[in-house]
């Protein structure tokens, strides 16, 4: 069965998804927060975590999507041996959040219609669900970013809000290189960077920087952010959306309002 690719179809079927996933984690059973399948130090895993991204598996084979997918759970779930495509899923982004009931967590989805997708910018459909207000931003609406070009304040505005996570557990000496950034910006961490990527293709969030970004979200990211307006580039300053597609492997990133801003910030990180 040849799948159809058209934008309204992969919209119809992304953003179905995205709502189903809202509504199943608002079950009560997954709202006790402390059901935790798995815990470390760096990483919290619930069964809302798990029941989620069971889920969209059960969907693409109820519904004959000849894709695999990629999913932060349990990474690559092969579904069909002649795939027409892939689906990349970070059922619940900002776990320790939810878990702890605190700050804005979400649901990532990204489709690419290649089985082997070449880069990471290459998906033609993503989404973001954020689960604290309910809304969905997707690659086939209009998205705008604050079109933030500086870091510093300027007469009847403040700083730039920045985003600088380098994940769990850090010493303060990891935060020596963007000492900079944070001393001229309006700097936090929300501890998700599906609603970091959501807040700049947003226009609420000016930036975002992370030495340790997975390709979960990271796909998704990079065309919410560049249909809006907004950049999202390596530590060396290249397009990220260029770089090859590794499910298993972490990135630089530096993602921003506009390239004016994405490049200062790279500057910044390299004096």
């Amino acid at each position: 069965m040849q799948f159809n690719w058209t934008q309204e179809n992969l919209d119809y079927h992304g953003r179905r998804v995205l709502e189903d996933l809202r509504d199943l984690l608002k079950q009560e059973k997954f709202t006790e927060r402390r059901r935790v399948r798995g815990l470390s130090k760096k990483e919290v895993v619930t069964e809302a975590d798990i029941a989620a991204e069971d889920f969209v598996i059960k969907y693409l084979q109820a519904n004959d999507i000849p894709v695999n997918l990629d999913g932060e759970e349990k990474r690559r779930t092969t579904l069909i041996q002649t795939p027409q495509g892939l689906w990349t899923l970070d059922p619940l982004d900002g776990t320790y959040s939810y878990f702890r009931g605190i700050f804005p967590y979400c649901s990532i989805l990204s489709m690419f219609d290649s089985p082997h997708p070449e880069n990471l910018g290459s998906a033609v459909w993503a989404g973001i669900l954020n689960h604290d207000t309910g809304e969905i931003i997707a690659t086939s609406q209009r998205l705008r970013t604050s079109e933030r070009k500086t870091l510093e304040g300027m007469p009847g505005d403040a700083e730039a809000s920045v985003i600088v996570d380098l994940g769990p557990n850090q010493k303060i000496e990891a935060y020596a290189p963007y000492a900079k950034i944070i001393e001229s910006s309006w700097w936090r961490n929300i501890s998700s960077a599906g609603i970091h990527f959501f807040g700049i293709a947003k226009g609420s969030i000016d930036a975002y920087l992370c030495p340790v970004q997975k390709p979960e979200e990271l796909v998704a990211g990079i065309p919410l952010i560049e249909i809006a307006g907004g950049a999202v580039l390596t530590y060396e300053g290249k397009r990220a959306g260029d770089l090859p597609y590794d499910f298993d492997k972490k990135y630089e990133i530096v993602a921003a309002a506009t390239p004016e801003l994405a490049q200062r910030l790279v500057d910044l990180i390299k004096k």
